[in-house]
Order: C-alpha cells, then sequence, then structure tokens
C-alpha cells in the first residue's frame, strides 16, 4: 500500500489506499502470465495489471488469499493523474469518503499489502 501511496499519488492513509487497489482491481485488472513491455521486473509466476498503467508480480498467496502481490509499479513512475490523461487507465480516482465507491468485492481473493 505504500508504494501505491507514493508512486501513484494516491491521497489518503493505507485503508484507503487498498480499497482503491481494490477497485482498479475489479474495474480494469486482469491476471497475466507475463508483465508488460514497459514494466521491468523479475519473472514472478503472474501479474496483475490495472489498464496499462499499473503492475503487480504475483505469487502465491496464503490463507485465503490466491494471490500476494510483492511490489507495484507504475508506468513511467506517472502519478494516477498523468495515467488518466495519457489514457493508461480509463477508472478517475474514487471520492475515497463516499461510502458508495467503495468496492463490494474482489473476483478472485487477492491480497494487497
Amino acid at each position: 500500500m505504500d508504494r501505491l501511496l507514493e508512486r501513484a499519488a494516491v491521497r489518503g492513509d493505507r485503508p484507503a489506499a487498498r480499497r482503491e487497489l481494490q477497485r482498479l482491481h475489479t474495474l480494469e485488472g486482469r491476471v497475466r502470465r507475463r508483465p508488460p513491455s514497459w514494466a521491468r521486473l523479475k519473472p514472478a509466476p503472474a501479474y496483475l495489471v490495472v489498464g496499462d498503467w499499473l503492475c503487480l508480480p504475483l505469487r502465491p498467496g496464503r490463507g485465503r488469499a490466491q494471490w500476494d502481490a510483492t511490489t507495484l509499479v507504475c508506468r513511467e513512475d506517472a502519478p494516477w493523474a498523468t495515467a488518466l490523461a495519457r489514457g493508461w487507465i480509463k477508472a478517475a480516482p474514487a471520492n475515497l469518503r463516499a461510502s458508495a465507491n467503495r468496492p463490494r468485492g474482489l473476483r478472485g481473493r487477492a491480497r494487497f499489502r
């Protein structure tokens, strides 16, 4: 969550960043076998790719989670506003204080730290 807060310029605290990442996962996330060409990452079993902006290497999860994210990489270290303006992502930041925007759950189980 710290990486999302610092690299993607997400406002709020760790719980707010977790909700935002879960929302992005639901709206634009997909699990892939290979990272996007712009992501310079070590090999991983899978990658969660959000739009064409975020990439999270995944490892098999512990407990009820199917996957655990090990880190987070932003394309060109661009903050959310830049990614949105360049069309790398479609979802604008949610109003984190509005309960109506909180995600209702994930497809599959993933744990974000």
